[in-house]
């Protein structure tokens, strides 16, 4: 009985860790390079865009893992950033995201090939939301 109840127990372990979910990195490639702000979107704060603020925004992604802000042509900030891939709460389906990590955040990231846009959006149903155009030729 005892060698039963082991058996179940190791059979059980095995068939839990093969289904275990493995975070798998987005293709880094895609989303490294120069990127543009279009427009940014924050529920009840309403859209913001270069026209509405008076600001110009580039975020550059590197493939040394290091994302640099600039603001008006200043740089703003550097951060490591880490792709992983997980669960999104809002679609309730696999998602790439992107995590800032000095700053501690992420974002669901959404890569439009054809417009050459990257969509940078918090997985919160009332979470913003920034688009991006591709500054690479």
């Amino acid at each position: 009985m005892k060698a039963l109840s082991y058996a179940s127990l190791v059979l059980a372990a095995t068939l839990f860790s093969a289904c275990a979910k493995q975070d798998v990195a987005p293709e880094q490639a895609s989303v490294v390079g120069s990127w543009q702000w279009q427009s940014s979107f924050c529920g009840w704060g309403g859209a913001s865009s270069p026209a509405t603020t008076g600001t110009s925004r580039q975020l550059l992604i590197g493939a040394d893992g290091q994302a640099k802000i600039l603001e008006n042509g200043v740089l703003r900030y550097t951060t490591p950033y880490v792709l992983s891939r997980h669960t999104s709460r809002l679609k309730n389906q696999e998602a790439d995201f992107i995590t800032f990590t000095a700053q501690q955040r992420e974002y669901m990231v959404e890569l439009n090939l054809q417009t050459r846009t990257l969509s940078l959006a918090d997985d919160a149903y009332d979470g913003c939301s920034e688009t991006y155009a591709s500054a690479n030729l």
